[in-house]
């Protein structure tokens, strides 16, 4: 239904507090302001934008008005829409109350009979923003702002005013409470997410599940020589270009002998070839065997034409020219046949595989090189906090070197991705924003450290959701791991892990390394789940699973492991080669299987 009421939207504050246009901060696929401009289009037939600024916000068939009285607040935006408006009512909306629900709106024009102003009240506190204003209020707000007063709520008294307690007419008080959330700072926006439903403290399983169904592999593929094809993923299936070998070959250095001197050594037991030619390896045999014939040849050496079988250099007796042989040979004796070893059409290679040694040598093998491979992907790596410097720089008291950095630095290099160094990002939420924005623009991933959990200077979740990046989910229930922000913004993800070495080396193993594997185009991309024993009884008392660093050894053939807690977290990370999965609130005796990820070196 389209009212004959001007919808209005004020979008005049200075966002001081937000360190950025809040009208044009991302909600969904959607700006604040574009979200309640749909909203309001659908509602009226005619929609105002007052703005401080009219050039900032030129949008297609929408109409932007300046103030009468520039810098009068709220009370100048309502006194220039009145007086542009065709209609005798406006409503007023401001762009920071994205939440906002039509029904509402519907609710209030439904109480504006006989009245110049309808304000709402929930809670005991009254809407002055989100509001049906009638023109015959111009000559009252004129008043006060000819009076130097920009407070909207003193215009009340001079009109017929309508205070409206929504709480008496519509029932669901939590959906009135909901739409009048107003968004001033990054920390609202956060728990504006919250209102919405955001998933926290997920278990691993669900974390790793998210993050891949939300990770695409990147399409980008080029064809590369064989030489550089090392620690690269195959984009396509390859297929044997033909038969290896391709005709038959010698197993052995020794002689060729024909089906019928075959024969004639079964009658006689011996038979006696005139050696006639030889044969190296990687020449082809110039002449067919005949009976009473030998051609020698060499190992891997194509062979004559009839020969049926090879007798060993070493079984035969050797008289000036010619060989005596002796014995039983069986036909086929000492012959590669054609296609043995790879026959035409086989596929020896997979679509996701990483290109190793192995597989490497087995391209080559098949005389192969142009190879098929996704483009390398790129990471960001972030940094977050003031306190953080780099190696090298001064050091103070009051810093702290980064490491985290360098960690992730090196795991992503060894599987084979390019990495962007970013650097530390000071805590500000509106430099923060900016960087990850930056960052997403140049990567296909971006990966920070610090700011992940909910202190006052944690700003990595606020920051996100100032750039309108989605939370997929905040934290995951472990520790150490237990902060973890994941969000994704036009198909690309950022990863924010604890700016703790330790809770940092868990999520990078468990989450971050089968989210840039799959996005390599690798099949094979969750950590290698193990069983294992523990030497000693171990208790769990905590309500949440324990990630716990340790090493693996063999007790008298039998694998196990010892727990590396206590010591520095550097010193364990040195030696750790498996995480141990301890269940929440769980008692362990000693030499009783666990669960545990063995960390491979890449």
């Amino acid at each position: 239904m389209s009212y004959k009421v001007t919808g209005i939207l004020l979008a005049g504050g200075k966002s001081s507090r937000m360190g950025k246009d809040k009208a044009l901060i991302k909600y969904g696929d959607e700006t604040f302001m574009s979200n309640s401009l749909n909203k309001l289009n659908k509602l009226f037939d005619e929609v105002i934008v007052v703005a401080d600024n009219i050039d900032k916000y030129q949008m297609d068939n929408v109409r932007i008005i300046k103030d009468i009285y520039p810098g009068m607040g709220p009370m100048g935006g309502i006194h220039a829409a009145l007086k542009a408006a065709k209609n005798d009512w406006i409503f007023v909306i401001p762009c920071d109350m994205p939440l906002w629900e039509s029904f509402l709106v519907e609710e209030i024009l439904k109480h504006r009979l006989d009245y110049d102003i309808v304000v709402p009240i929930i809670n005991n506190h009254m809407e002055p923003l989100f509001a049906l204003y009638k023109k015959t209020c111009i000559p009252g707000i004129e008043q006060c702002l000819n009076s130097n007063i920009i407070k909207v709520l003193e215009l009340y008294p001079l009109v017929n005013t309508n205070y409206l307690d929504l709480e008496k007419v519509y029932n669901e008080v939590d959906q009135c409470t909901k739409s009048f959330f107003n968004i001033n700072t990054p920390k609202d926006l956060y728990n504006m997410v919250k209102i919405n439903g955001l998933k926290t403290n997920v278990e691993i399983e669900q974390a790793q599940k998210l993050l891949l169904d939300n990770t695409k592999v990147i399409k980008k593929n080029e064809i590369i020589h064989i030489n550089c094809a090392l620690g690269r993923v195959l984009s396509e299936d390859i297929s044997a270009p033909r038969n290896l070998p391709e005709s038959k070959r010698s197993f052995v250095d020794g002689f060729a002998i024909c089906d019928d001197d075959i024969k004639e050594l079964m009658i006689n037991g011996f038979v006696r070839l005139t050696v006639t030619n030889e044969v190296p390896a990687g020449f082809i045999p110039v002449n067919s065997l005949s009976k009473g014939n030998t051609q020698s040849v060499m190992t891997g050496a194509l062979l004559p034409m009839n020969t049926a079988a090879v007798v060993m250099r070493e079984h035969v007796e050797k008289q000036d020219s010619s060989i005596i042989v002796r014995g039983s040979i069986k036909e086929g004796q000492n012959i590669i046949e054609a296609g043995s070893d790879v026959k035409i059409g086989d596929k020896i290679a997979a679509k996701g595989e990483i290109i190793n040694p192995d597989l490497l040598s087995i391209l080559s093998f098949n005389g192969i090189s142009s190879i098929p491979v996704y483009s390398v992907i790129k990471a960001s790596i972030i940094s977050t906090g003031s306190e953080l410097i780099l190696p090298g720089e001064d050091y103070t008291i009051a810093k702290t070197y980064n490491s985290n950095m360098y960690l992730a630095d090196s795991i992503l290099k060894n599987i084979g991705i390019k990495t962007v160094m970013e650097g530390i990002v000071p805590d500000n939420a509106a430099k923060l924003s900016e960087k990850l924005s930056e960052s997403m623009k140049q990567s296909d991933i971006v990966i920070s450290f610090g700011g992940a959990y909910t202190g006052e200077y944690d700003l990595i979740q606020q920051s996100l959701l100032m750039l309108g990046a989605e939370i997929i989910f905040s934290g995951i229930a472990i520790k150490p791991g237990k902060s973890f922000i994941a969000a994704k913004k036009d198909d690309k993800l950022f990863l924010c892990l604890s700016g703790s070495p330790g809770s940092a080396f868990n999520n990078i193993q468990l989450i971050v390394k089968p989210v840039v594997k799959k996005l390599m185009g690798l099949n094979d991309f969750m950590p290698a789940k193990i069983e294992i024993k523990i030497p000693f009884d171990y208790e769990n008392k905590k309500s949440y699973r324990k990630i716990l660093q340790g090493s693996l050894y063999l007790e008298k053939g039998e694998l196990k492991c010892n727990i590396l807690e206590g010591n520095s977290i550097f010193e364990c990370l040195k030696k750790t080669n498996i995480l141990i999965d301890v269940p929440k609130k769980a008692y362990l005796k000693a030499n009783e299987l666990i669960n545990a990820y063995y960390i491979e070196e890449d």
